[in-house]
């Protein structure tokens, strides 16, 4: 297999935020120490204003200069796209933790009850009458921010917000999340990574589906799944359009999905970074082109970056950085996922009284479990793992994201005991579970953020992929993680202080300590660990903190 670079259009249409004179010449210049402030500053003039406003100043100009162009036509103040909200099914004291005794999960529960409101946001009316001006996308509900840099919504991690929202009682938060996110896919055919205009052309992992059936298992508001139903349809088919493959193992055909992007060049928020790394690394531009291709892949994974998107010369995961592959590599968890939204969505159409349409998603889910059993299942080692369509090889290195089927029920009924037993085989063997901080996104030690890391999304389903399986080797080793998980965290909390700080990804090795990795600085929030700590905290009570 083997990438074909086409001629794609920039990430977004904007001289300004897609490719240009403007985001060249700023980004290049190292202007700001994180590339993302540059592309989520308001415009103070129209772009054609400012592109003219460029064209006067003097060729190759200076740090001075450009701050001064800087501060002339653009504006620093990100208040001014989005406004803080006080969500009206917000209450200080939710339900789920009248029944909580223990004093310091009392304490976080009410800390994360408070982050909601630091983190709820609505778009500004100046938004709304001026979107040209900002990179912004425009949305009609409120919703929740992840926190730090990440000021505006990402898509998969809507799903763990809103796991923590609706045990929260915040139904009608978590409906307008949805709502943000049916939205994007009604305007432009799939929900962008992010919602900035930059991130246009790429997504992320499809949790609309899944967020929908926790919506409506805790609300059973069929009239919003009827008025949704035909949008979540449209997501599917931009899936299956451009991110499915036909890949032949064995002389097997099979239904197979994969991350990519419809997009040229770096990304723009990381574009100084993804320019100096292809240019130096490659000689031509259509090998320039592809590394910009498989790091915005990786992007929409969510996993960036980690050594399981790297493809070296022997088709081994390791680094650098640029042997990133992400096209070539048929991901477990994007398969097992879209198998799970195939199962949704026959349900759905039941629900709504179409059997037929519910027997057509039907047959589309039993493809993808035919190539989970087949080509992503491997017999001798009794696990999932991804494939290397590059080389025609299964990548057999442990990612937490291996374990992904459990939580997406990827495998017949009758085998649930079978894939419960081989899953905690799996976790005791490979060392897994050795780690004070929690289960590592993966064992590799790499400079990659998702690397050798603690995750609050990859421990959600893990724990509830093994509990679901009804085993109760299972369902105990589960407890187990969530306790390690939590006390690890709890480690770092110390009540009554001013503030808690629940931060993006943790150190595997000193428990409730931030992991420090990858493009960027640890940010604190943060809002898929406070909805995952909700959702545990909901679940087992008190027992978390028991020996």
């Amino acid at each position: 297999m083997k990438s074909e670079i086409k001629n794609l259009p920039p990430p977004c249409d904007s001289p300004i935020w897609g490719y240009g004179p403007v985001l060249d010449t700023i980004q290049k210049a190292g202007i700001f120490s994180d590339s993302k402030t540059f592309v989520d500053l308001k415009l103070n003039h129209s772009e054609e204003k400012i592109l003219e406003n460029f064209k006067k100043l003097p060729d190759n100009p200076s740090h001075a200069v450009l701050l001064e162009f800087i501060n002339e036509n653009f504006c620093r103040n990100f208040h001014q796209e989005m406004t803080t909200w006080t969500p009206d099914d917000w209450v200080e004291e939710p339900e789920y933790l009248e029944s909580i005794k223990d004093e310091k999960l009392l304490y976080i529960g009410r800390q994360i009850n408070t982050k909601w409101l630091e983190l709820s946001r609505k778009c500004s009316s100046e938004l709304a009458k001026t979107p040209e001006k900002f990179s912004k996308i425009h949305l009609p509900y409120g919703f929740i921010i992840p926190g730090g840099r990440f000021r505006e919504i990402y898509y998969w991690d809507s799903y763990w917000i809103i796991c923590g929202l609706l045990i929260s009682k915040m139904t009608a938060t978590a409906n307008g999340i949805i709502g943000n996110l049916l939205h994007q896919v009604d305007r432009f055919g799939h929900v962008p990574n992010g919602t900035r205009i930059y991130y246009m052309r790429r997504t992320q992992p499809p949790y609309l589906i899944p967020m929908m059936a926790k919506y409506i298992e805790k609300t059973t508001d069929l009239k919003f799944l009827a008025e949704s139903i035909a949008t979540m349809e449209r997501e599917l088919d931009f899936f299956e359009t451009h991110r499915r493959i036909d890949y032949t193992w064995e002389g097997r055909r099979y239904t197979v999905f994969h991350f990519g992007s419809e997009s040229s060049g770096p990304r723009p928020e990381s574009y100084k970074e993804d320019l100096v790394e292809a240019q130096e690394n490659f000689d031509t531009i259509e090998e320039q082109e592809e590394c910009y291709m498989h790091k915005k892949a990786a992007a929409e994974s969510g996993w960036d970056f980690s050594s399981r998107w790297y493809i070296d010369e022997n088709g081994e995961n390791k680094g650098p950085l640029i042997n990133t592959k992400t096209c070539y590599i048929a991901p477990t968890d994007l398969n097992a996922l879209m198998y799970q939204n195939y199962r949704f969505m026959a349900r759905f159409h039941r629900m709504l009284g179409s059997e037929e349409k519910g027997r057509f998603y039907d047959g589309k889910s039993g493809d993808i479990l035919r190539s989970l059993n087949e080509l992503f299942w491997c017999s001798q080692e009794h696990m999932w793992f991804d494939i290397d369509m590059l080389n025609n090889k299964r990548r057999y290195y442990f990612y937490a994201s291996n374990l992904f089927p459990l939580w997406a029920e990827a495998y017949e009924p009758f085998r649930a005991f079978h894939v419960a037993k081989c899953a905690v085989n799996y976790l005791h063997r490979s060392g897994a579970l050795n780690h004070p901080g929690g289960i590592p996104a993966s064992l590799e030690h790499t400079d990659q953020q998702w690397d050798y890391s603690v995750w609050a999304p990859l421990h959600h389903f893990i724990i509830y992929g093994l509990k679901k399986t009804g085993d109760e080797q299972a369902i105990k080793l589960a407890k187990k993680i969530t306790k390690k998980f939590v006390q690890a965290i709890l480690s770092n909390c110390t009540i009554n202080a001013l503030s808690t700080s629940f931060f993006e990804k943790y150190d595997p090795d000193n428990p409730g300590r931030p992991f420090d990795g990858g493009e960027y600085s640890v940010q604190v929030g943060f809002g898929w660990t406070n909805g995952v700590l909700v959702d545990f905290i909901n679940q087992y009570g008190d027992d978390l903190t028991k020996p």
